[in-house]
């Protein structure tokens, strides 16, 4: 297991260093490493808003497309003010294994992450690491596939995964013909059409709930609070979509991108 940041000697370049007070049940706690908002330069950190989707094809949004008919006016706007990759591609075709390769920075060979049932070793540093000891409160909502260590460098998670956190997902090689009636079949073909609801639609509103109102409680704790990179991971997203979802105003410190998305 990875050592716990706030057990690590603070670096001698971020001033202003507090005592540390763990997060608890996705409460904000003053992590050791560094607790100014401000860098070794004296200018403000950014905060960092990382949006991520399952199920979200570039060549069909507007930004990329203006043919496309389906309205993102949220995505459009947050586009025209941040930095846009126009050849950027997931380094697997499986969900868990192109995530891990992007918190990782390294390619699913390299890290072991075969498939959506691979565990990644906790003493693998992610960019949660690297920005916690930067004076970052990181933050993670909704999915990530994570296979035991639920947190890999983020201080504080909001939510639980929607999927499960164990090896549930590992095929039984003494049955390879026995299937568990939730994993993945031809149902999702053989029964297409509109969704009213699902689960994972329930899930993308709780991860929208969730984050949204990080963002007013982080405003509340008022111009010292320490910077924060929050990672908002879900499903579909249909209503980041929408213009009533995430503000598309946001504060002058906030830095926003836009990757590819994981599969």
């Amino acid at each position: 297991m990875a050592p716990d940041l706030n057990s690590l000697t603070p670096s001698s370049v971020i001033p202003n260093t507090a005592p540390t007070t763990p997060a608890v049940n996705g409460t904000r706690g003053t992590n050791g490493a560094a607790s100014s908002p401000a860098g070794p330069s004296g200018a403000k950190k950014p905060n960092i808003l990382y949006i991520m989707a399952d199920q979200l094809a570039a060549p069909l949004l507007k930004m990329y497309n203006p043919k496309s008919q389906i309205k993102t006016p949220n995505l459009d706007a947050l586009a025209a003010n941040a930095v846009q990759f126009d050849s950027a591609y997931c380094p697997s075709p499986l969900c868990a294994p192109s995530r891990m390769s992007m918190i990782t920075g390294l390619l699913p060979l390299k890290i072991g992450a075969y498939d959506n049932a691979a565990q990644i070793s906790s003493d693998i540093p992610t960019y949660a690491h690297y920005l916690r000891l930067a004076g970052y409160h990181t933050v993670l909502a909704g999915k990530m596939h994570f296979v035991g260590d639920q947190l890999h460098g983020y201080e504080t998670r909001l939510t639980s995964d929607i999927y499960p956190g164990d090896f549930g997902w590992v095929v039984n090689w003494d049955e390879p013909d026995t299937r568990l009636e939730w994993y993945h079949n031809a149902s999702s073909i053989l029964q297409a059409g509109t969704c009213v609801r699902s689960n994972q639609l329930d899930y993308d509103e709780e991860v929208l709930y969730k984050s949204t109102q990080f963002l007013y409680d982080h405003v509340r704790e008022g111009p010292d609070a320490r910077p924060f990179c929050l990672t908002v991971s879900g499903c579909f997203f249909s209503s980041i979509l929408d213009v009533r979802a995430f503000p598309i105003h946001r504060p002058s410190n906030m830095a926003l991108g836009f990757p590819h998305s994981s599969p």
